[in-house]
């Protein structure tokens, strides 16, 4: 078995599950009250402005924020439980405000995927206080009740113990961005679910999950040159749309279609090497244009950005 082919199965997973409750966050909230299945409490939700909230920096954060994170890190935790872990949220706003706790409780718990086995196999909590708490361990914040709690980090030394899931002295640090594009996601537009296992400094392991990407239908064909400018963005209704890209280190990189359940086949993507600065292709979310770094982009004389 190739290095890392635990780690990234368990990442892979992971990441194609927490795109099923964007997915479902979405769902939720960009269709009418009329036509809606939202209990009681996600309606209160809805209209306490469709689960956004503010972090101190004025960034949005959504219930798809704190599912997406507790089903990532639930993972983590079961498979790796020396490991530590960096999310982006703690369960603070959760644990102040009872009727969100449930709506994101609610989320976590119905979401699944379609293969029993898989969804197993990588865990999931039994609780809304062990999803606070594993919320909490990836947004660095120290455990109360030390290592009895399931979230707790269990170190195998001494220089390797951490109260809380921020990284610290240990030797293997997962990093999770559970909406990346949190302000285009709200648009419903691209965003990506992130996953990467650093090891000594060392990037080993990265998934990125991009569930409205679409491709042409050549792309899984490894003779078939796709430009990035044939990148679109995929119908939000559609749930076969969506690619996953993949890559260990030494061991090459991966695209594979989004599913539902089991992974699907994963295809090769052949290097390209170093080549004349001018044939680079850059790529940018719609919401950054205009940005200065673009000025980069026209010194080097590259192909103009792709919005996406």
């Amino acid at each position: 078995e190739p290095p890392y082919a635990h780690e990234h199965k368990v990442a892979l997973l992971a990441a194609q599950r927490a795109v099923l409750v964007t997915r479902k966050v979405l769902e939720l909230f960009l269709s009418s009250p009329s036509t809606s299945t939202a209990t009681s409490s996600t309606s209160s939700a809805r209209e306490q402005g469709k689960g956004v909230l503010s972090k101190s920096d004025t960034s949005p954060v959504t219930l798809a924020d704190f599912a997406a994170q507790t089903l990532i890190v639930s993972a983590l935790r079961r498979h790796f439980p020396h490991d530590a872990i960096i999310g982006e949220e703690s369960a603070a706003a959760l644990r102040d405000d009872r009727t969100l706790l449930d709506v994101v409780w609610a989320l976590v718990d119905a979401t699944r995927l379609d293969d029993r086995d898989a969804d197993g196999w990588l865990g999931r909590p039994a609780s809304s206080e062990e999803m606070c708490d594993l919320l909490d361990f990836a947004g660095g914040v120290a455990m109360s009740n030390g290592a009895a709690s399931a979230s707790a980090p269990v170190g195998d030394d001494d220089d390797d113990d951490d109260d809380g899931g921020g990284g610290g002295k240990a030797r293997r640090t997962w990093t999770i961005d559970p909406v990346d594009g949190t302000k285009t996601f709200l648009l419903n537009t691209h965003y990506a679910v992130v996953v990467a296992l650093v090891e000594h400094g060392i990037d080993q392991v990265g998934v990125v999950a991009c569930p409205r990407l679409t491709l042409p239908p050549k792309a899984l064909d490894n003779t078939h040159k796709s430009t990035l400018s044939e990148a679109t963005a995929a119908d939000p209704h559609d749930p076969q749309s969506g690619y996953m890209l993949s890559a260990v280190r030494g061991h090459g990189a991966q695209l594979r279609k989004l599913g539902r359940g089991a992974l699907l086949p994963g295809q090769p993507i052949a290097p390209r090497g170093p080549g004349d600065v001018h044939n680079l292709v850059f790529v940018d979310g719609e919401s950054r244009v205009g940005d200065a770094r673009h000025a980069i982009v026209r010194e080097l004389r590259a192909s103009p950005c792709h919005h996406i």
